[in-house]
């Protein structure tokens, strides 16, 4: 673990809100707080990667990645490092965007997956030609008749090839859907 990650572990700790007066470079400051602080104190030089959550004047809140390299300094003869002159170098990356895409994807995954185990047609997938999801439906068609034999049946066809579970004269069609 990086030096000062426990630190900003919980999202947004030590890291106010801007207030719509604030110079960037103080914003900024606060948002590079839970890296310089250890640095500050004397740290040996290490790699941060951290999570901080901030808020916009406005009150919108940002996710923001953090992450900042100690770069060495040579300032001596020789360009031989001469004491503990570092830099770091570090970039900060907005990823609410990204959150947002995944939050969207997984609700939407979430109700593709509520309308196939509620359809009343038989729905199954396969994977280079073997089983790898059957609605309800299917189950029933096996032989289902409550939630545990619909799971049983799942994990009993799990990686079946379609040959065996299709009608030979069905087969061409299910192989090119």
């Amino acid at each position: 673990p990086c030096p000062g990650q426990d630190q900003v572990a919980k999202e947004g700790a030590g890291v106010p809100s801007p207030p719509a007066a604030q110079s960037s470079a103080a914003f900024g400051d606060q948002v590079l707080a839970p890296v310089l602080e250890p640095v500050r104190r004397g740290a040996l030089p290490a790699r941060y990667e951290l999570r901080v959550l901030v808020s916009t004047p406005d009150g919108t809140p940002h996710s923001l990645v953090v992450r900042a390299s100690p770069l060495s300094t040579p300032t001596g003869e020789d360009d031989e490092p001469a004491g503990p002159d570092v830099s770091y170098v570090g970039v900060v990356v907005d990823v609410t965007p990204q959150e947002q895409f995944e939050q969207e994807l997984g609700e939407l995954v979430n109700r593709y997956r509520l309308m196939t185990e509620l359809s009343p047609d038989v729905i199954w997938v396969h994977q280079h030609g073997r089983l790898v999801y059957g609605n309800r439906a299917m189950a029933r068609l096996a032989g289902a008749t409550s939630d545990d034999d619909y799971e049983r049946i799942v994990a009993q066809y799990y990686g079946t090839p379609i040959t065996e579970i299709t009608d030979p004269g069905e087969m061409e069609g299910v192989q090119e859907r």
